[in-house]
C-alpha cells in the first residue's frame, strides 16, 4: 500500500506543478479493494498537506445532484458545521488531530440557493491551490451531465490544483478526461 500511496502522491505533486488550472487523477477498482483508504492516506500525507492551500473531501452518494455536491464542498471548505436548516450526512472530512485518518462528519444546510453556494465556494478557492477528493463516484451518466458545471465551478483555483477521484467505473475516469486511471 505504501508504494501505491507514493505513486499517487507523485502523480498529484508532478501534475500540481503544471500550468493547467487543475488536473484529475482517478483510482479505479472493484469494491472493497481499498480505494478510499488509499485516498485517505494520500489526503493525510504531509507532502500533500504542504503542497495544497485547501484540501476538500466529498463522499459522493449514488444519487448525488450537482447542488448536493456543491453543498458538500462548501461545507467542507468552510467547515460550516453549525448551519441551520435541513441537515444531511453526505460529506466527510479527515480529522486533522488523528494521524490515522479518522473520519468526522461535516453537516451542511440545504436552505441556501445553488448560485449563492457556488459563489461562496468559489470565494473559498479563488486563486488557491486545492486538492478536491471525490470519493466513491459511481454514476458516470450523472457525472457526464454535471462534469462541465463542476469544471466551471472549480476552474477559479490556482494552477496546479488537483481532483482525486475514487470509483469502480472506468466510465467515470473517461468522463473526467483521465487517460490512464490508477
Amino acid at each position: 500500500r505504501d508504494k501505491d500511496k507514493d505513486n499517487i502522491i507523485r502523480m498529484l505533486l508532478e501534475s500540481s506543478s503544471a500550468q493547467e488550472t487543475f488536473s484529475v487523477v482517478c483510482i479505479v477498482g472493484i469494491g472493497g479493494m481499498g480505494k478510499t483508504t488509499l485516498a485517505q492516506y494520500v489526503f493525510s500525507d504531509e507532502r500533500v498537506k504542504s503542497n495544497f492551500d485547501i484540501r476538500i473531501w466529498v463522499c459522493v452518494p449514488q444519487r448525488l445532484t450537482f447542488e448536493d455536491m456543491i453543498q458538500n464542498m462548501v461545507a467542507f471548505a468552510t467547515d460550516e458545521t453549525h448551519l441551520q436548516g435541513g441537515m444531511h450526512q453526505l460529506a466527510f472530512a479527515i480529522d486533522e488531530t488523528h494521524l490515522q485518518g479518522v473520519m468526522r462528519q461535516v453537516a451542511f444546510a440545504t436552505d441556501r440557493a445553488p448560485l449563492q453556494l457556488q459563489c461562496h465556494f468559489q470565494g473559498q478557492i479563488t486563486d488557491k491551490k486545492f486538492l478536491l477528493v471525490l470519493d466513491n463516484v459511481w454514476n458516470h451518466e450523472l457525472l457526464s451531465r454535471t462534469w462541465q458545471d463542476l469544471v466551471d465551478l472549480i476552474g477559479v483555483g490556482a494552477p496546479g490544483s488537483m481532483v482525486l477521484t475514487t470509483t469502480r467505473s472506468v466510465g467515470v475516469a473517461k468522463t473526467m478526461g483521465v487517460i490512464k486511471p490508477y
